[in-house]
């Protein structure tokens, strides 16, 4: 820089995204992106965290926008670096968190060549992107950053900036934006909207609620509820911890292994009202049922099952009218119904965790996990089986969980538990992982040590990609590339400067996960477990065979 009071395009980008509130900023250097990092390293607002892998940076990005809401962000060279972006894009996108990435680009005039690394990178991410453009002009780039914040932040998108490379070092003279928090105003039906819905849930016999992440921070309502209305209330994993296990109306999960107390309740349900969430697998939606959703996205009503009836808005504003202004109608029935078939579930559950030896059976981890991870705990889980005996064992308490939602990418439970501990640094974190998705981020723990991000990571190491390796079984087809040659997890961790733990026998599993949690340092859990198959509340259909003319579908 020739002069202190000029500016970069790179240093405008930066106070931008400050003046908007981003503290934290994930990604891989690249050359692309040399006056970025140099802007981000001349002020003290943003940190800068680096990754082994951009897709790391990316997972972090949407990890952080889940947890808090707010807009994450990720950066990345040209070329190969956007591309490695890809896939925790790809889990923002579909889980609808506000992500911005900005990458590198070509130098202006090699764009449309055969310049080195080159793409034409808006193609490239368009099926992600709500919105994805590239500097032309220098002075643009208060325009372009706004508008790509506006979509991320407004529409729960994606958004993308390209730049090349000599435009980011290009001296500009234009004033940064203000932040426009009516980007976070949500439509509302009216008042005769609402008291609609609320006479059609005060006609339920047999209610039931569903909840998914957008009823997340509010449990009093949701129990004033579900006490009124005597409804059992399901939680779909996102929200687990939203009600309590144990009051007497929680049922537990949804799905395939989900608690059979919930699908044996739906089945008889009249009413079912869904707050906060679209994923509901066909195979557990109560025909005979009235559906009344709540969802602050309007096109989201009906979207995953036909609604009855739908009111349009922001929970945390419409729940509270709705517990206030409902019945409290007896139904003594009902009431025994669901304690009856929720004290058979727990006893059964009570024999699964009991179960002990070496390998460990992975319903009692989950058990172990349950009584030792605390209430404030923000859990990260991977993608595979491990996942599924969670949702089916533990009972939440409080505790924030993060997941890829939709996209069901391995790889993410590690850099969402980075994400947490940095968006949240008082919140004890756990990343509860499989052998086979850490795998393809261990690197990244490298990141936790170097970042002094004192994270838990239970590794249920069973030597293969179970869910994969149960599902062919179950088909009679040849296991090939189910199995995994893993290292010595806890070796790794203490290679990296932080804490290895083995644990081998289930006698074992309180007292290690106990002095993890105590460290005060990233500690990897490396957990002997045996490879189960899940029991299933619904027998599992295998995917038929395809001839032409017949749709195949196959259920979540």
């Amino acid at each position: 820089m020739s002069n202190q009071s000029e500016k970069r395009v790179a240093d405008i980008i930066v106070e931008q995204l400050a003046k908007w509130g981003v503290r934290s900023i994930y990604g891989v250097m690249g050359d692309a992106i040399f006056h970025l990092t140099d802007a981000l390293a001349r002020q003290d607002t943003i940190r800068l965290y680096t990754t082994r892998h951009e897709s790391t940076a990316a997972f972090m990005a949407s990890a952080q926008a889940k947890l808090t809401g707010q807009l994450g962000v990720c950066i990345a060279t040209s070329g190969p670096g956007l591309a490695n972006l890809l896939n925790g894009l790809a889990d923002a996108a579909n889980d609808r968190a506000p992500v911005l990435a900005i990458t590198g680009q070509v130098e202006s005039y090699f764009v449309g060549t055969d310049r080195k690394q080159y793409i034409d990178q808006q193609a490239f991410i368009s099926p992600l992107a709500g919105y994805s453009d590239e500097l032309a002009y220098p002075d643009a780039i208060v325009n372009l950053l706004t508008k790509a914040m506006k979509t991320a932040i407004g529409q729960g998108r994606v958004a993308h900036l390209s730049i090349p490379r000599d435009m980011l070092g290009a001296i500009v003279n234009v004033q940064i934006r203000n932040p426009e928090p009516y980007l976070t105003t949500h439509p509302l039906s009216n008042q005769e909207t609402i008291f609609k819905g609320i006479d059609i849930l005060n006609q339920a016999q047999r209610p039931v609620i569903m909840v998914g992440k957008g009823a997340l921070g509010l449990t009093q309502p949701l129990i004033q509820i579900a006490e009124k209305m005597k409804a059992g209330l399901i939680t779909t994993l996102p929200a687990k911890g939203v009600m309590p296990y144990n009051h007497p109306l929680a049922l537990g999960g949804i799905g395939a292994a989900g608690t059979e107390t919930s699908t044996k309740i739906l089945e008889q349900a009249d009413t079912v009202l869904v707050v906060g969430t679209t994923w509901w697998p066909t195979d557990y939606t109560p025909r005979q049922a009235k559906i009344v959703q709540i969802d602050v996205v309007p096109e989201n009503i009906g979207k995953s099952q036909e609604a009855s009836y739908g009111i349009v808005g922001d929970a945390k504003v419409i729940l509270p009218q709705i517990a206030q202004m409902l019945s409290n109608i007896p139904k003594p029935e009902w009431e025994e119904t669901i304690k009856q078939i929720k004290e058979q579930w727990n006893t059964r559950m009570g024999e699964e965790v009991s179960q002990g030896g070496s390998p460990i059976p992975p319903q009692r981890i989950m058990h172990a996990l349950q009584q030792v991870i605390p209430s404030n705990a923000i859990i990260t889980l991977d993608v595979g089986d491990h996942l599924v005996w969670f949702n089916r064992i533990f009972q939440a308490n409080g505790q924030r969980i993060l997941i890829s939602g939709n996209w069901r990418s391995m790889g993410f439970g590690l850099p969402a538990a980075l994400a947490a501990k940095i968006a949240q640094p008082e919140s004890p974190v756990v990343a509860i992982v499989g052998d086979g998705g850490i795998g393809m981020t261990l690197a990244d723990f490298l990141t936790a040590v170097y970042y002094q991000l004192p994270v838990v990571v239970a590794v249920l190491n069973n030597g293969c990609l179970a869910m994969e390796r149960n599902r062919l079984k179950l088909t009679d087809l040849h296991q090939l590339g189910s199995g995994l040659y893993n290292p010595d997890f806890a070796a790794f961790a203490e290679a990296c400067g932080g804490m290895g733990i083995k644990v081998q026998h289930s006698d074992e599993l309180e007292p290690a996960l106990r002095k993890a949690f105590n460290a005060g340092q990233p500690v990897i859990l490396d957990i002997s477990t045996e490879p189960a198959m899940v029991p299933t509340t619904k027998t599992w259909a295998p995917v038929p065979s395809w001839s032409p003319g017949t749709p195949v579908g196959i259920g979540k």
